[in-house]
């Protein structure tokens, strides 16, 4: 099975359904499963991301009552690769940007994701 490692918040968020979409600076024909695994580095912003209100209400509701809580170092879960399409032009709009916390400019490509079984 293919594996992706993201950073925490995103890991998580990706893997409980909360958000379908990844950016990427690749594309890849694989479509079907995909392992979601939570890397241990944490990104210098992890701390202000996960105080936002959308995200630290979505992280409550899948029972982390702490940002800190969130597992690292490890596979949380399968999704479903569904779609990858490059960027459609110089940024992408509305709420798919809103789900995406990533560079959003052309030459990207934008992962479309389904919620899959979960082991967290």
């Amino acid at each position: 099975m293919k594996c992706l490692s993201l950073r925490q918040p995103w890991a998580t968020l990706i893997v409980h359904g909360f958000t379908s979409y990844d950016v990427r600076s690749w594309c890849t024909a694989h479509r079907g499963l995909l392992a979601i695994h939570a890397s241990q580095r944490l990104n210098d912003d992890f701390v202000e991301v996960c105080r936002r209100a959308p995200i630290r209400r979505a992280l409550e509701s899948a029972g982390y009552e702490s940002m800190f809580d969130l597992p690292r170092g490890r596979i949380l879960g399968v999704v479903e690769l569904i779609e990858c399409e490059a960027v459609p032009g110089l940024e992408i709009a509305g709420r798919l940007r809103a789900e995406c916390e990533s560079d959003h400019r052309t030459g990207r490509f934008i992962w479309k994701l389904t919620r899959g079984a979960s082991s967290a």
